[in-house]
Formats: C-alpha cells, sequence, structure tokens
C-alpha cells in the first residue's frame, strides 16, 4: 500500500500563528483570503430526516410567524428527537459505560483536519458492501502525529432523501393491524370465503396480537387512555418517552421464566425484550443493557410499550402498585407468551399458547382479572375445538392424541359434519382449566377440524404415532400472521399501482427482489475499526456517509464499540454529497452540547483550500 498524501491544512497554518492581538488579525486574513471554500457536510433537520427506525424521529411543528401590532416581525418553533438521527455524532458513552458524554468532547477533537477515504469506486451502489483493508489502495496518512478525524465517502449521500433505499430496508409501517371485519362471525372476510367456497375453513387468527391485547387493556384502566400519536395523560405513560435516560436502581426482582434462546435467532427489538425480562427476573441489569434504548414511542408498538415498562421499572426507586402491576404481567405473562409463540409457532400451538396466557394471569386480583378476561374470551379463536383438536392430535402424550382421534372419528360419524351453515362460535372459557384440554364444556362441540378434512381416517391413526412430526405440511401453518399481512400489504400496494394481474404480479416480484437485493446498507468491518484503532492514536473521530458505522446486518454494533472503547467519537450521515478534496481540509465538528448526551445532532463544516497548497507533501 502506499501512503495517502498529506496537504497541509488550513488548521495546521491558524496553529503556527501566535496567540497575540496582533497575530489575530493573520488568522482572520488566513481564513477569509479567499483560498479557502466552506463546504457544508450537513443533512437538513425536518420531518423527512433519516432517523434510525426505532428511534423518535424528528418532529419540527411551527409555533407562530406573525407580524406583531408594532409592525415587526416575530416566529418562533418547537422540535423534538432523538440524538441519533440525520447528520450527528455518537459520543464514547453511547456504548461504553466510562465514556465521555457528547458535552465532555473538548475542542481540539472536534477542530481538526479531515482527511475522506472515497472508497465510492469499490462499493459501486452495491448495498451489501462492507470496507475491508484490501479495498484501500493506500494507507491513512498520520498528518504529522497531530489529530484529525477521517470519513469515510460510500457514495450513499445522494439516496438521503429515499429514506428505504438509504436505509436499504422497508422499516414504516411494515405490519397491519386487521379490523374485526375479519372475524365477524357473521360477514367477516373469513365467513364470506366460508360461504363462497361452500366449506369451513380452519380459523387461525393471530396470538401475537391476542397476546398484546389484555396488557393494553391492563395498560388503559391502570393509567388512561392515550393523549396524543405519541403521548398519554397517565403518570407512569408520561415517563415511558425517555425511561432510557433514568439510571438503573436497586430494585425487587420478578420471579419468571423464559425459555432458552439463540441471541443470533434474535432480532434487536426482540433481543431487547428478551433481555430487558431477563434483568427483571435475575434483579441485576448490566450496564450495556441500560444504555440502551427500547425503541421509539409509538401505541402500535405494543413489544416496545412493554420494553419501556421494564426500563421504568428498573430505574424507578420507589415503583408506584400500577407499574409494578404492569412490570409483573410483561414479566409474567406478555414476554414468556410472547416468545413461547415465536418459539413454538405452528398452527397445532396455538390453544397450548392461549391456555398459557390464562394461566400465567391468574395472579392478578378479581378487579384485574374482570378487566383482562372479557378481552382473552372475545379473542379465543384457539379454544374452538377445531384448534383444540389440531393441539391434542399432536400432543406429545399418546393417551391425549388417542383421545383426539377418537372425538374426530366419532364427529365424523354424524352425518351434519362440514355442512354450511356452520357458524363459527368462540366457545365459554374455563378460565380455571389445569390444561388446555379442559379450556372448554366438550360436551357442546361438534366439529371436525376443516385442516384434516382430506385426511383419511388411517391417515389420522399415522399423525398419532409421529406425534404430529413437521413434515406434515399442514402443520407448518404459524399461529401468528405477521408474514401473512406483510404479504396482504404489498398485494395491496401493488393494486394501487397497477390494474392488470400481469402487472401487479411484475411490481410484487420485482419489490420482493429489491428487498433481498438491498436487505442492508454500506459500512465498516470490524477489521478495519481495529486497525484504526491499533495503528492510527491520533484518530479522534471516524465519520461515514451512511446510517451507522456498523453495517446493516448487525445486530451487536461492534464496529462502535471498538471505535467508542478506543476514545474515538463517530460522525454518521455524513452529506459527502458534494465534491470534496480528499485532504488539506479542517472538519468543524459542532455537536449540540448536550450535558450527559450520547449523541446529538450535528453541524458538519469543511474549510477546504481551493487550490493544493504549494507545500504539499
Amino acid at each position: 500500500m502506499a501512503t495517502m498524501p498529506v496537504a497541509l491544512t488550513l488548521i495546521s497554518l491558524l496553529f503556527s500563528c501566535s496567540n497575540t492581538k496582533g497575530d489575530q488579525v493573520k488568522l482572520n486574513e488566513v481564513l477569509f483570503n479567499g483560498a479557502y471554500e466552506f463546504i457544508d457536510l450537513t443533512h437538513h433537520f425536518d420531518n423527512d430526516t433519516v432517523y434510525w427506525p426505532t428511534v423518535r424521529n424528528f418532529a419540527f411543528t411551527q409555533q407562530t410567524a406573525t407580524n406583531r401590532q408594532d409592525g415587526s416581525w416575530y416566529a418562533t418553533n418547537d422540535f423534538a428527537a432523538s440524538e441519533h438521527g440525520g447528520t450527528h455524532i455518537d459520543a464514547p458513552y453511547h456504548f461504553i459505560s466510562d465514556g465521555q458524554r457528547v458535552g465532555d468532547i473538548p475542542l481540539d477533537k472536534l477542530i481538526v483536519p479531515l482527511i475522506i477515504a472515497d472508497v465510492s469506486s469499490n462499493v459501486n451502489d452495491n448495498p451489501n458492501f462492507v470496507l475491508y483493508k484490501s479495498h484501500l489502495d493506500y494507507l491513512l496518512n498520520d498528518n504529522l502525529g497531530k489529530p484529525c478525524v477521517v470519513i469515510f465517502k460510500f457514495g450513499w449521500s445522494k439516496y438521503f432523501d429515499d429514506k428505504n433505499k438509504y436505509l436499504g430496508i422497508n422499516p414504516f409501517n411494515d405490519t397491519l393491524n386487521f379490523p374485526v371485519t375479519n372475524t365477524s362471525k357473521f360477514n367477516g372476510v373469513i365467513r364470506l370465503f366460508e360461504r363462497r367456497l361452500q366449506r369451513p375453513l380452519q380459523w387461525i387468527i393471530c396470538m401475537l396480537h391476542l397476546n398484546e391485547l389484555p396488557l393494553r387493556h391492563l395498560f388503559d384502566y391502570l393509567d388512561g387512555k392515550i393523549s396524543g400519536p405519541f403521548t398519554y395523560n397517565g403518570p407512569i405513560g408520561k415517563l415511558l418517552d425517555k425511561c432510557e435516560t433514568r439510571a438503573v436502581v436497586e430494585f425487587e426482582s420478578i420471579p419468571g421464566q423464559l425459555p432458552t434462546l439463540k441471541p443470533d435467532d434474535l432480532s434487536t427489538d426482540q433481543k431487547y425484550l428478551f433481555e430487558i425480562n431477563l434483568a427483571v427476573i435475575t434483579g441485576s441489569c448490566a450496564d450495556d443493557l441500560a444504555n440502551k434504548s427500547p425503541g421509539k414511542m409509538s401505541h402500535a408498538r405494543w413489544l416496545t410499550k412493554a420494553k419501556q415498562i421494564l426500563r421504568l421499572y428498573i430505574s424507578t426507586p420507589t415503583p408506584s402498585t400500577n407499574l409494578i402491576i404492569l412490570a409483573q404481567y410483561i414479566a409474567k405473562v406478555y414476554t414468556p407468551v410472547w416468545f413461547q409463540i415465536k418459539t413454538h409457532s405452528s398452527c397445532k400451538d396455538g390453544s397450548r399458547h392461549l391456555w398459557k396466557l390464562i394461566e400465567s394471569s391468574r395472579f392478578l386480583s378479581s378487579a384485574l382479572k374482570a378487566v383482562i378476561d372479557p378481552v382473552i374470551q372475545r379473542n379465543a379463536y384457539f379454544a374452538h375445538p377445531e384448534n383444540l383438536l389440531l393441539m391434542m392430535l399432536t400432543d406429545g402424550e399418546k393417551h391425549i392424541r388417542e383421545l383426539a382421534a377418537r372425538r374426530i372419528l366419532k364427529i365424523r360419524s354424524s352425518p351434519t359434519t362440514g355442512k354450511l351453515p356452520r357458524t363459527f362460535e368462540v366457545p365459554e372459557l374455563n378460565f380455571d382449566a389445569k390444561s388446555y384440554i379442559d379450556l372448554i364444556n366438550w360436551q357442546e362441540t361438534n366439529f371436525d377440524p376443516p385442516i384434516l378434512k382430506n385426511k383419511t381416517n388411517d391417515e389420522l391413526i399415522q399423525i398419532i404415532e409421529k406425534k404430529g412430526d413437521e413434515t406434515m405440511l399442514f402443520l407448518r401453518l404459524p399461529c401468528h400472521t405477521q408474514a401473512v399481512e406483510r404479504s396482504v400489504k404489498i398485494v395491496t400496494e401493488a393494486a394501487m399501482s397497477a390494474c392488470d394481474k400481469k402487472a401487479r404480479d411484475g411490481i410484487i416480484h420485482a419489490k420482493l427482489a429489491s428487498r433481498k437485493a438491498m436487505p442492508k446498507f454500506d459500512s465498516l468491518s470490524v477489521e478495519v475499526a481495529e486497525w484504526i484503532t491499533t495503528s492510527y492514536k491520533n484518530i479522534v473521530g471516524v465519520g461515514v456517509d451512511v446510517a451507522s458505522v456498523d453495517p446493516g446486518s448487525s445486530t451487536d454494533f461492534a464496529v462502535h464499540k471498538i471505535l467508542l472503547k478506543a476514545g474515538l467519537y463517530n460522525i454518521e450521515n455524513a452529506n459527502l454529497y458534494t465534491p470534496i478534496p480528499e485532504y488539506g481540509c479542517t472538519a468543524l465538528v459542532l455537536p449540540m452540547k448536550i450535558r450527559f448526551g450520547t449523541g446529538a445532532p450535528l453541524r458538519l463544516v469543511a474549510i477546504c483550500p481551493k487550490q493544493i497548497p504549494v507545500n504539499f507533501q
């Protein structure tokens, strides 16, 4: 590798001047003598600015803009946002518990020579590109041993106005919440399909949605209704939005049980929920978990709400009775059931999940059970005998499988089985049941699971012997509908763009292919991060013109941790759309001076020579 060239920067000239009052004029002359130009490397901040999908977006609100009675003009606005969005800085404290916070970073690290490492020719618009040492045909110069900041140019700034392409994902509105029109027993979508097909269908209604409904009603009962898109009226809800800024205190553990999971199998959201719930169970919260954000406030994301409630609980010295109840419900009911659904997602398991939800919530008082039990009763679709028999037929106990087979064979001998009109009625639940088998009164039921319609009696016996082997394709149908809802969404979007079936099909396939081709965004490898921190002790900051110094596929943010642990700050979403020399520039890294900030919005400016200095080395 060759060594990257070095040019005498403006800051070198400034440092070469003395600090006498007379020489101050010379500093101004150097700054404004026409030899240098100011290049803004900052993206505008507005309501469309790219922010990480799980954090609070930039919200700009105009308050006043008017001519006053005396003829003068007066205008003022409000804004609110996460620290980490748009062009911003990450302070070491973002991932390192004893690292510097934004307000502590000294100025001599913020006004420094700037090196632009242009690697865009290697990227070639590939959103999956990760930078390794082998991609660099030169060594970063040591800037004569003086502090400097290095920003890697991937050529991604041109996509900043297209959030989905810039991030390489579609993080906005990627799930749907279906209304009751799907499940009405008279004119719901499923019932209409049954009438059209003239046969009953298996009612597989999303268990993940059911799991969140009792928590939603319990929260409303204990803390009150919402007061706006991101706000609550109650004392607990008002504290959720900034719960991660509160220090963790000694807190009372809440007994609970979680399944054994592989962390790599979980998304960032799921991993946080698992870890914060485990912290509540054990009574101990690790520093790195305490420093993480549970996510952006949203009334539609109850998984995030559960994380926020637990985070608030472990940082409240004297939690209220209502906060304790909510934390207990999440730790004992919501989270264990959520992960049970995700790890045992077959349609055959739905009835067991429903019983687990009921059984786990019996610790609540009679008054609170009166709040959630009607919600569970209304949505207990997996308590219908058609679904219960499916669970029983694949149970681990052979005598239960045989009992299910006998019931199905008896039902099949009835002359009315499978004929319309058949109304799908949610049966009355036994909330004191000790097993999912006892959830209903079997004397009042007479239904054969429609999903088994094409299975002969001999094949039923085979199912009993195989214990519901997963090779049976119908058992692969999930008991939750997230994937189905995403498919419905993409078909709906295609239908809004094209009427012709072939054209719609083309749009759908193009979108799916695009998602496969662009699931990530470019960034640095661990190898490059370690190389910088071990070989270049004078580099004080590392930046990128993408959303993160870690690749978009990262879940452990290893590059962040390596750079920040070494005391460097990170710059993300730098605007390098305007051409800028690779050398000879000075960076003005000007973050908001947030005293305890883990990061901050940033005004990033480069002061660059219009010509290569004569003392170019």
